[in-house]
């Protein structure tokens, strides 16, 4: 009886530790939402959402917006210049998580994401930009 007891409690034991870990591994990060505005830097340039999609429109050759996050979620569209491939765009992220596309990135000429924590690309995100230069460099 004693060593049926104890069987059980290893089962119980193993199956609680099987279920912890796959908890662990199951998670993957999903972006949620839209990127946060920390600073527009480039006079001129403008950041607006409606919906699903955040536009950023600048007037000059070259704009540089800082982000308190620039994660795009899953159905959700950054859109630079209207989609048109135009401008130079330095996205600056200044918060304290990684930028996690999920969603849709398109427009602008040249687009750099710069966030120190990283960048990670989901599944199914896209990303129709005239060419994306991704840094986790420390800019600060």
């Amino acid at each position: 009886m004693k060593k049926e007891r104890a069987l059980r409690k290893e089962r119980l034991a193993l199956q609680v530790g099987i279920a912890l870990t796959a908890g662990v591994f199951g998670a993957v990060p999903v972006a949620e939402g839209a990127p946060v505005v920390d600073k527009v830097v480039t006079a001129g340039t403008q950041v607006a959402q409606s919906g699903n999609v955040t536009d950023v429109t600048g007037t000059q050759a070259n704009n540089i917006v800082k982000w308190q996050d620039f994660s795009v979620g899953k159905g959700e569209t950054v859109r630079f210049d209207d989609g048109a491939k135009e401008r130079n765009y330095l996205n600056l992220v200044t918060g304290p998580k990684e930028s996690e596309i999920a969603g849709k990135v398109e427009g602008g000429k040249d687009v750099y994401l710069v966030n120190p924590h990283g960048v990670i690309f989901s599944h199914g995100a896209q990303v129709d930009v005239g060419n994306l230069y991704v840094s986790t460099e420390n800019t600060e």
